[in-house]
């Protein structure tokens, strides 16, 4: 039997976009393609075993990583984004890690920003297979185009199973009357993830459409940072006139009631590569409202809002004027039921042909195999 080494910053029991990718291609590793799964993640505080994958207590330093995985022994090497901790220790060491080695670079941020790892990277590409989310974003333009390092270009996805089976009633479980229309926002307070723009964005909408309500969900980060935006923003929420409700931690399945309970998805997130958000929105029928962010230009089921200012660090520039727009295209779904409609089916006729884990998670074994 194979065995597989994960290495991601983020994974369960945490909950999110990259929490959830890890998990969907470690769990369908063992149980479709008879691997041994092993996962090295920063929020990992100890070893246990969670539906036959072995999460291991974080390494302290580069070395207990690399003695960790020496001892793991395992037949690949798979790194989820180029921001995880260890990742420059994997590059310097490539040549002695006998483990065949992958990474999805998932934006390439930390490297375009370390020029010396970058150089290095390159001129050991023979010991990688690359991975990137989309044709659509500067990661992809920058291996194909410029260091020749791309292998593979395999979608974010969904569990349409876990859609399917969902049999949670959102409504009645947080008590949110059938009255008013839901606008759902789900994310965690990420620097530029956008939720206190989101906060003034929906003020504006109150002041033209005042029957909803504002859901915003979310889970507790071991980053101080993230936790300081979140307390900031149920401060500023009090401030405005429409209703609002965070709930933070709560159940898998209830996220999945959220998004097919919800009237409109939104995100007012400034940078992404290709949000697993909006492909859950798809996979509820839900339409979406989002900046052009990543690969959101190809998606169906949804609405781009105009914005095309970006600062230094290539996050969009939400000001006022794309503040009034993103109000009016949210109240625009609100108020139009036939688009509403319309625009969900278009949206989860999209995700189970093109972003259904059933296919998907074929192209990773694909790569682990190679």
């Amino acid at each position: 039997m194979k065995k597989l080494i994960i290495c991601s910053n983020h994974s369960y029991p945490h909950v999110g976009g990259v929490e959830k990718i890890v998990q969907m291609i470690s769990e369908s590793i063992v149980k479709d393609f008879d691997y041994k799964c092993n996962i090295i993640s920063s929020n990992t505080k100890k070893t246990f075993k969670h539906n036959d994958v072995t999460y291991h207590k974080y390494p302290l330093n580069s070395n207990m990583f690399l003695d960790l995985i020496n001892k793991i022994d395992a037949d690949h090497l798979f790194v989820y984004s180029d921001v995880f901790k260890y990742w420059p220790c994997i590059v310097e060491n490539a040549n002695e890690i006998k483990a065949k080695k992958s990474i999805a670079l998932v934006g390439m941020n930390y490297m375009r920003e370390n020029v010396g790892l970058l150089k290095d990277f390159v001129d050991k590409k023979n010991q990688f297979k690359t991975i990137v989310h989309s044709e659509n974003y500067i990661d992809y333009q920058l291996c194909n185009n410029i260091y020749h390092n791309l292998d593979y270009v395999i979608p974010n996805a969904i569990d349409f199973n876990e859609f399917k089976n969902n049999k949670i009633y959102f409504r009645e479980k947080y008590n949110i009357s059938y009255d008013k229309k839901i606008v759902l926002c789900v994310g965690n307070f990420f620097p530029k993830k956008g939720q206190d723009e989101l906060g003034k964005i929906l003020q504006i909408l109150y002041s033209k459409y005042k029957n909803f309500v504002a859901i915003f969900i979310c889970t507790t980060s071991m980053y101080q940072f993230c936790q300081i935006a979140l307390s900031q923003h149920r401060q500023q929420l009090k401030k405005y006139n429409y209703e609002s409700i965070v709930l933070q931690d709560i159940p898998r399945e209830d996220v999945i009631g959220a998004f097919q309970s919800a009237d409109v998805f939104v995100t007012a997130s400034m940078k992404e590569v290709a949000p697993i958000c909006i492909l859950e929105s798809m996979a509820a029928y839900t339409p979406w409202v989002s900046l052009p962010v990543g690969n959101v230009a190809e998606l169906d089921g949804g609405i781009v809002v105009d914005c095309s200012k970006k600062d230094i660090n290539d996050n969009f520039v939400i000001d006022s004027d794309v503040r009034a727009q993103f109000a009016n295209t949210i109240k625009i779904l609100l108020e139009d039921q036939n688009m509403n409609l319309r625009l969900g089916e278009k949206g989860f006729t999209m995700m189970y042909n093109k972003f259904n884990w059933d296919k998907i998670k074929r192209q990773y074994a694909e790569v682990f195999n190679g």
